[in-house]
Formats: C-alpha cells, sequence, structure tokens
C-alpha cells in the first residue's frame, strides 16, 4: 500500500480512542437501562458503535472528528465508509462476543488492544492490524 500520508500523532489517536470508549459505555448504560436489555446484549449492540464508527461522519467517529482524525483509504484518498468500518474494526468487535465468559473476554480484549497498540507505535504509517486488514490509514485533518 503506497501512501503520502504521514503518520498521524499517535496522543491524537489514543485520545480519539479513549472519547469512543466512553461513547460505547454511554451507549451501553442508555441500552443496559433504560431499554433494560441483558448485560450479554447491551454489549454485543453497544459495540456495533465501535465496529460502524469511523464510517459515521465521512471517515470519522466522534473522537476522530473531536480529534480531527479522519479514516482514509490511501489508494483512492476516499473516506472510509460503513463497510470498510466493519472491515477496519471487526478485530475490537471479537472481544465483545465472549461477554458472556468476562475472564476469557477480558484477557482477549487485553491482547487484541495490546497487538493494536504496538503495531501503531512500531508500524511507519502508524497501521494497526484493522487497518491492514482494511487497507486504510488514519490521517489528520489539514
Amino acid at each position: 500500500m503506497a501512501t503520502d500520508y504521514p503518520k498521524a500523532d499517535i496522543s491524537k489517536r489514543l485520545i480519539a480512542f479513549l472519547i469512543d470508549v466512553a461513547v460505547y459505555v454511554v451507549i451501553g448504560l442508555l441500552l443496559y437501562f433504560w431499554l433494560r436489555l441483558g448485560d450479554y446484549l447491551t454489549g454485543l449492540v453497544s459495540g456495533l458503535y465501535f465496529v460502524f464508527r469511523d464510517g459515521l461522519f465521512n471517515g470519522q467517529s466522534i473522537g476522530k472528528k473531536l480529534m480531527r482524525l479522519r479514516v482514509v483509504l490511501p489508494e483512492t484518498d476516499a473516506p472510509a465508509d460503513f463497510q470498510v468500518s466493519a472491515k477496519r474494526n471487526v478485530i475490537l468487535y471479537i472481544p465483545i462476543l465472549f461477554r458472556f465468559a468476562p475472564f476469557l473476554g477480558g484477557l482477549l480484549e487485553l491482547l487484541v488492544v495490546a497487538l493494536e497498540l504496538y503495531f501503531i507505535f512500531m508500524d511507519d504509517r502508524g497501521n494497526r492490524w484493522g487497518d491492514r486488514f482494511a487497507e486504510t490509514q488514519v490521517v489528520e485533518e489539514a
């Protein structure tokens, strides 16, 4: 994947991720207490925000929008849509499927996040597994 985009600021990416985690938690709390969904179903439904978040605002999740970051397809300069977002973020949804076994789900989630962070720090373009799979890159807006 050839790209002319520089590596996005890692601290901005981490803050955007934490904002998105906060959105996920708020969605989960609303689903759990307002709609009275069970714990497992709440996790599955609110987790869909993580899967489709980068297709919400022209390649931006709420966190990325606030931090002025965008997910693009470097080959075409097109922003991520819902399909690309799903392909990019499915790796983050897998641990949610194991919420019925909290220890296993938590361990799997820790492993996935640790590997994704490793790739963000070590890759020249800051591409994590999801970016490699979906052929995307997180870039800073001008």
